[in-house]
């Protein structure tokens, strides 16, 4: 039975999914959900038929999506469940779920309603963990019958209120302040930020859960993973976040179904399938199928070389002997003939290739064991740090590291110090020039890559492929610019590892990989300037175009995110930030960091990656023992707690500082959100006023910098203005705008692309 109080919405996103929708379909409204919105998008199959044949169920609609997926937006699919979370804001529906046709809401006891499961669970929203299927063989089968043979996975699905202010949402859950996040058996759904998409632990089936077929039969695998992802930084026609076809496990669990409600259910599909006509259309949609795969078939035997690996990857423990076939005619074919066309040129360029990395470290030790591990993990064939005017522990870090991983050193660069001031201004680059002089010497590398500590490469959203592939796509003298993507995570809590869903905002800026060959007639920040006239090259092949006023940024015109980029987490968390400001920077004596423009905001122009779950899965534990082999964990705990010395130490010296620079230090700290720093600056603001009360364009002035930290504050100072000035026009035009902002506030970083 329904809730009187409860009313659920069905999203989700289709593409040539007509052999598949019927029962997806019938199954949902089966088990009591009150609508279900199917977003169809760039389908050639009869889809469209399905969609005349159910139109007479008003609880179902199809809904063209063609404009989500013009080319507008990297990510789609979040502008889809954006739109339809919007839409159902303040509408007769209480909850929202989104999921892909490939899954199945489903009661363990295969009996109970979406409803019966929001009575038992009054959460604000609910997350289901994942069961994948691992028994389907028979092409075309029904998704249920007496024993299904899967495993749990940790992902989640979610079924949300809609009269909640979403912070973020990604297609597993959604971010809300202060909500009441459950899973499925009523236990507390606790998570840390960032990590909100998958449990820690997925040891028993819930009594309700996501029944993902993700394989299906081998044949419908083969012909669903060439219909490629939907996200624009995927260069191929197959889905690349795929690792092959399951394996037979006796390790597999069992999901047993009752024979009387499995027979029910299956004679209500029948009933659905005759009422509405659907035996020629499944007939015809299969049909097509049937020929996506036989074309798929083809295309493996006509890949580049460098797809190729990607295909080994995606077909592994596929057994029908048309797709070996395949594989095996482009082994023997097109590949020989690559490898013999190459055999002077590519072959000898990847045995010549060895790339170094290298960076400069002040009190980095929190963070260095991480960024070292990141490097290794992409495949650098050594990584060397040098350390300056450092008071932490990162001697021990290093060393500790150093002990065994032979490919990773590192050294002092404090003796620049001893030079002239002028010169001991510029530490950064007189390091650079020394260690790119002294990796010449060393005669062993082909490429070096200046990098700084919170700057970590992203090859493919972790998809398998390292530093080497992408240096061998290019020519051996080509310097290679990967884009800066700005971190901005404003919700995280400090000392987070790289999270899978990473947020931030594209800069024209970045860093450049070039040939240790390459003469530097001036290292700079982002682009050396070479003395030859060379071509710099972006990651993706085009030609760097540098911006007409800033020589070092990318034009506009070819400055769009790239398949590899550098995640800069100059921010991280708001407290790490303030803790970081207070680093300074070499040859300035202004103790924060002047260079830095405030903790970022996301907007409807920033961008949304999600690292490829399974490979992020191994990162994850690649890191865990990096730091236990490494025995770092106290020394990283020590490490911490200097942050959080400096951290109090920037808190302290902010008073002091406001007087000496005002307008620096609203810059320095617009967009933080730290109580200590509101109080600091509110009270250093009030004791302007203070000085001149009557004084209307002061409090203006001071009201706009007020808005860079606290809506509340500039809201009061402009309070005090209008007291005295209550007919001006100004004041009140900001004080409106100001109380609308606070009121669209939560909903401000909703749209997001990638």
């Amino acid at each position: 039975m329904n809730s009187s109080h409860n009313k659920v919405k069905l999203v989700a996103i289709a593409k040539d999914e007509a052999a598949y929708l019927p029962e997806w379909i019938f199954h949902h409204l089966y088990y009591g959900f009150d609508a279900i919105d199917i977003y169809v998008n760039n389908t050639s199959d009869n889809t469209d038929d399905l969609a005349y044949s159910l139109r007479s169920i008003e609880k179902v609609s199809f809904i063209d999506g063609d404009s989500f997926f013009d080319g507008s937006t990297d990510t789609p699919q979040r502008s889809v469940y954006l739109a339809a979370y919007e839409q159902s804001r303040n509408s007769e529906f209480t909850h929202l779920m989104f999921l892909d046709i490939d899954e199945f809401w489903t009661p363990l006891d295969f009996k109970s309603t979406i409803h019966d499961c929001l009575n038992k669970v009054n959460a604000d929203v609910v997350s289901f963990e994942w069961f994948i299927h691992m028994d389907e063989k028979q092409p075309f089968f029904r998704t249920f019958k007496a024993q299904i043979q899967g495993q749990r996975a940790k992902l989640v699905k979610s079924v949300i209120r809609t009269n909640k202010h979403l912070r973020a949402l990604n297609p597993h859950n959604v971010n809300i302040k202060e909500a009441n996040y459950r899973l499925a058996d009523g236990s507390v759904f606790n998570f840390k930020i960032g990590e909100s998409h998958s449990v820690k632990s997925n040891t028993v089936l819930k009594p309700f859960f996501i029944l993902h077929r993700m394989y299906r039969s081998e044949l419908e695998y083969v012909a669903t993973v060439s219909k490629g992802r939907a996200d624009i930084a995927s260069r191929t026609i197959f889905k690349d976040n795929r690792k092959g076809y399951y394996e037979e496990s006796s390790k597999n669990d069992v999901f047993k179904i009752n024979g009387d409600n499995l027979n029910h259910y299956y004679f209500q599909f029948e009933c659905f399938i005759n009422e509405f006509g659907l035996d020629s259309i499944l007939e015809k949609a299969r049909s097509l199928v049937n020929l996506r795969f036989k074309e798929t078939v083809e295309i493996i035997k006509d890949v580049s070389s460098r797809d190729f690996v990607l295909v080994n990857k995606i077909f592994q423990n596929v057994t029908l002997p048309s797709v070996k076939d395949a594989i095996s005619k482009h082994i023997n074919t097109n590949q020989q003939k690559d490898n013999a066309m190459n055999q002077t040129s590519s072959l000898k360029k990847a045995d010549r290739t060895k790339i170094k990395l290298v960076a400069i470290a002040k009190d980095e030790a929190a963070y260095i064991p991480e960024w070292v591990h990141h490097h290794l993990y992409l495949g650098f064939d050594e990584i060397e740090i040098y350390v300056n005017r450092t008071k932490d522990n990162s001697e021990s870090v290093l060393n500790k590291i150093c002990k065994v991983h032979s490919n990773v050193s590192w050294d002092y660069a404090d003796w620049v110090d001893s030079c002239p001031q002028e010169a001991s201004k510029h530490i950064q680059f007189i390091t650079y020039a020394n260690a790119l002089h002294r990796t010449r010497k060393e005669g062993q590398f082909s490429h070096v890559f200046f990098l700084d500590i919170d700057e970590f490469l992203i090859i493919d959203n972790l998809s398998g492929r390292t530093i080497h592939d992408i240096v061998s796509a290019f020519p051996l003298d080509t310097p290679i610019l990967f884009e800066w993507l700005n971190d901005c995570v404003y919700q995280t809590q400090e000392f987070c590892d790289m999270p899978q869903y990473l947020e931030g905002n594209l800069s024209p800026l970045g860093k450049t990989l070039f040939p240790t060959g390459l003469k530097v007639k001036e290292f700079r920040h982002h682009v050396p300037l070479f003395e030859c006239d060379t071509q710099v090259k972006l990651v993706d092949g085009s030609d760097f175009k540098g911006q007409a006023v800033v020589k070092q940024a990318i034009d506009e015109s070819v400055n769009y995110l790239k398949s590899s980029f550098i995640y800069h987490r100059a921010h991280r968390s708001p407290y790490e930030y303030i803790s970081l400001l207070y680093r300074g920077r070499p040859g300035d004596s202004f103790a924060y960091k002047s260079n830095r423009r405030g903790y970022p905001k996301l907007t409807n122009q920033s961008y949304y990656i999600s690292l490829e779950p399974h490979n992020f899965s191994e990162y994850e534990v690649s890191l865990a023992e990096f730091i236990s082999e490494t025995n770092l964990i106290a020394d990283i705990q020590e490490a911490r707690s200097f942050v959080r010395s400096r951290y109090e130490n920037s808190i302290s010296n902010i008073d002091s500082h406001l007087k000496l620079d005002y307008k620096l230090m609203v810059r320095l700290f617009s967009g933080v959100n730290d109580k200590l720093v509101k109080t600091i600056f509110k009270e250093h603001r009030m004791n302007l006023i203070e000085e001149s009360p009557r004084n209307v364009e002061l409090l203006i002035n001071l009201s706009k910098d007020a808005e860079k930290i606290c809506i509340d504050e500039a809201i009061s100072i402009l309070n005090i203005a209008k007291n005295i000035r209550p007919k001006g026009p100004l004041i009140r035009k900001n004080l409106q705008r100001l109380l609308a902002l606070k009121s669209n506030l939560p909903e401000k970083n909703l749209m997001r692309r990638r």
